[in-house]
């Protein structure tokens, strides 16, 4: 009995001591396992940390975008809108006496022109076409006495069609159409009236037409937008008319306008009018400074002539 009481007590002792030794060893496990959680906890918050830093940081780029764009096309709106085929050309690059009448077609292509030069002549006009007006070229002989080629605009496609000018044939007026062609709106037809005869049309004909009469001008250049095709085509006229007398019928404001001219081409006197009603007393005005015609009680404008020549009026009129 005595030897199994101490056997007993010798088990218990160990087990005690290994139940000692043991529990460091448990503790360490425990501790290594806590490591492991705060490590994969922290690198999932990382993860996470990550995906919202991103996230802030695409919304702000997306955000500030939709602003930006925001107060460009409030400035857009707010900005004066000047819609011209072409930019206008300053007063100071025309002669005296010269406009610009045009263009027709569209907008594509790139821009041309070609200016005939003071005294120059028309002798050539090259014109590439099928349906449509695929390039044009043009050859003067100026005052020097010297032959001055304006090269191809447009594309090189088409069937070359030559108009020869003989000594004192006159270009007196150009007609044509223009057309929808792939999309895009471009110069369907040519014709050209001179003094001799008719020559074209060039190019189907079964667009919009348009016509520039020459009966109180001449033309001393072209300008326009050309790709493969003749996109758009227009005029600069010298005006050979210059208005001798305005005729005006006024009371409290202004009843009726009548113009007169001299042609110097021609040697004749043209009158353009009246344009209004039939009321207030007459006035002429023999291009002295002369007026006001009518009160000058309401807004007032003024188109200063200092570089410039007037060359045609327009409006609306009733009574």
């Amino acid at each position: 009995m005595a030897g199994g009481s101490r056997r007993s007590a010798r088990s218990r002792i160990k087990s005690s001591t290994d139940a000692d030794e043991d529990e460091p060893l448990r503790n360490t496990r425990i501790n290594s396992k806590n490591r492991r959680d705060s490590s994969n906890s922290l690198r999932l918050f990382n993860v996470r940390l990550e995906i919202v830093l991103g996230f802030c940081i695409l919304s702000f780029l997306v955000i500030f975008f939709l602003i930006r764009r925001l107060v460009n096309t409030v400035e857009e709106n707010q900005r004066p809108r000047v819609v011209t085929p072409f930019p206008a050309p300053k007063l100071m690059d025309l002669p005296m006496g010269t406009i610009k009448l045009g263009t027709w077609g569209s907008e594509g292509g790139f821009h041309w022109d070609f200016n005939l030069g003071s005294d120059a002549v028309i002798i050539e006009i090259l014109i590439g076409h099928g349906d449509v007006v695929d390039w044009v070229a043009f050859k003067v002989f100026n005052a020097d006495g010297r032959t001055v080629s304006s090269g191809r605009h447009g594309g090189s496609g088409g069937k070359t069609e030559k108009i020869t000018m003989v000594p004192g044939e006159i270009l007196t007026s150009i007609s044509g159409t223009t057309t929808e062609y792939f999309t895009n709106v471009i110069v369907e037809s040519l014709t050209f009236h001179t003094t001799e005869r008719v020559y074209g049309p060039y190019g189907l004909t079964n667009g919009s037409p348009f016509n520039i009469p020459m009966e109180n001008g001449e033309i001393v250049g072209f300008y326009g937008k050309a790709g493969d095709f003749v996109d758009s085509i227009g005029f600069q006229i010298v005006i050979a008319s210059s208005i001798i007398e305005i005729v005006i019928c006024h009371g409290d404001v202004v009843d009726s306008v009548a113009f007169k001219s001299f042609n110097s081409a021609t040697g004749q006197t043209v009158s353009y009018g009246k344009h209004g009603g039939n009321g207030g007393v007459s006035d002429t005005d023999l291009l002295s400074k002369c007026g006001p015609f009518g009160l000058t009680t309401d807004s007032a404008f003024e188109i200063p002539m200092e570089k410039g020549e007037i060359v045609g009026f327009f409006g609306h009129a009733g009574d």
